[in-house]
């Protein structure tokens, strides 16, 4: 005899067995059948956890000295855009042979890079307050401040340049300022690639940073899926069976669990069923739901039954035996199929592993068999 419904259950995860239902005890459906120790999983989460805060905090640093690298890239481009327009059109004055919009150019280059000046100083008050926060480096402030002095000497000269200006037309030649055109006109080329360059690392730093975050995300979801598993809830209603070591002791409690080990078993005592094996020559007088009477010898009791399911693979009787006792057996190792005849009465103290006799009665010439 075995119950019609089993279930085994195997351990999800690597733990010491901490809490268990009774052997023989009653336990309902989504119940809690055992539970593991979660401290060595609880200690790995607050590592996982730590690990992923201080991962955060470095990638934003690292993203912030990026951007911050972004804008003074475009801010030099503006810088040097300005620089060739400037160039461009003190050539097209002298090309044409206009003297009258020196004047304005040399106000105008005044004017911008006082413009300039002003931004790097903005910015310098910024990374300033990113390096006294730790954010950058000095390094980074000192490359500011030194690019602010030259600005500065450089809004002197121009200054004086205006004035000379005033003063009387330039004595720049159209070859001169040609030349000066090229020379800016490819540092702002130059410029506009080395920005390109830097979005593209940019980009790839953002992609780097987002896998190694997914990575250690994953890591702390398994270490949060061990954590739930730990807590074991029964699949089905019924008795409850303790399952054995590799080496036949029993599970008990305190006993360390590896992951995939069956730990406890779930029988419905109510639907008891009894495994016959038919020969196969005899087979086509057996069919689902056929009546049968069983007696259980332990207590001689008689009780309803009817073939509950008959297996479609065919077998030898002595399946399980080795391979040398098989051929000792030879011809007597006949072809069967397994049926599953079901008890349709609930006999008290019925247990799994007794025995039982079952007697089927053929309807056409009524005989028992």
């Amino acid at each position: 005899l075995e119950p019609a419904e089993k279930e085994v259950v195997v351990s999800k995860c690597e733990a010491v067995l901490v809490k268990t239902v009774a052997e023989g005890h009653f336990v309902k459906k989504g119940e809690v059948l055992f539970q593991l120790d979660t401290t060595a999983y609880e200690e790995q989460k607050v590592q996982v956890e730590s690990e992923l805060r201080k991962l955060e905090a470095q990638q934003n640093v690292e993203k912030l000295q990026f951007e911050n690298r972004l804008i003074q890239a475009k801010q030099n481009i503006a810088s040097k855009k300005v620089n060739f327009e400037i160039a461009s059109l003190i050539y097209n004055d002298l090309a044409s042979g206009a003297n009258e919009a020196d004047v304005k150019i040399a106000e105008e280059k005044v004017r911008i890079a006082e413009l300039i000046l002003k931004n790097s100083k903005v910015e310098f008050e910024l990374v300033s307050k990113l390096s006294d926060g730790g954010y950058i480096s000095k390094d980074e402030v000192n490359v500011i401040k030194f690019r602010i002095k030259n600005e500065e000497e450089s809004l002197r000269l121009l200054k004086q340049e205006c004035e000379l200006t005033k003063l009387g037309p330039s004595s720049i030649s159209v070859e001169e300022a040609k030349i000066q055109m090229d020379i800016r006109k490819k540092e702002f080329s130059n410029t506009e690639s080395q920005l390109v360059v830097l979005e593209k690392s940019y980009s790839e730093l953002l992609q780097f940073h987002s896998r190694e975050y997914k990575k250690r995300s994953k890591k702390l979801e398994r270490v949060q899926t061990y954590i739930d598993n730990c807590v074991v809830e029964a699949p089905i209603s019924g008795t409850v069976f303790y399952e054995r070591f590799p080496w036949g002791e029993k599970i008990p409690i305190g006993k360390n669990i590896w992951e995939g080990l069956k730990v406890r078993s779930i029988a419905n005592l109510d639907v008891m069923i009894v495994k016959i094996k038919i020969p196969v020559e005899v087979m086509g007088r057996f069919q689902q739901n056929q009546k049968a009477k069983i007696e259980i010898f332990s207590n001689g009791q008689i009780v309803n039954g009817e073939i509950s399911k008959i297996f479609q693979i065919q077998e030898d009787e002595f399946a399980d035996a080795h391979n040398k006792t098989k051929e000792v057996l030879g011809a007597s190792n006949k072809k069967i199929f397994i049926v599953n005849v079901k008890l349709l009465e609930v006999v008290p103290n019925v247990k799994p592993g007794m025995t039982a006799k079952v007697t089927f009665e053929n309807k056409k010439d009524n005989e028992k068999e």
